[in-house]
């Protein structure tokens, strides 16, 4: 999982310390990724958030849709 610096408002990958900019729909802002963050499907049902899905494709070499 990845942290979230609030003071430079990034998130930041404590594995191998790429840095996304969540302002930028998770564009990676600087380090070794070669892509963004995946964007997560949310729903909101009676006042509740729920993630119900990731947009396009596989994520980690894993296939997620939104079902």
């Amino acid at each position: 999982p990845i942290n979230y610096d609030g003071d430079k408002e990034l998130f930041i990958c404590p594995c191998h310390r790429s840095v996304f900019d969540p302002a930028e729909s998770g564009v990676v802002y600087e380090g070794p990724s070669q892509r963004g963050l995946p964007r997560v499907v949310i729903e909101i049902r009676d006042g509740a958030v729920y993630a119900t899905g990731i947009e396009n494709g596989p994520v980690y070499g894993r296939a997620c849709d939104n079902a």
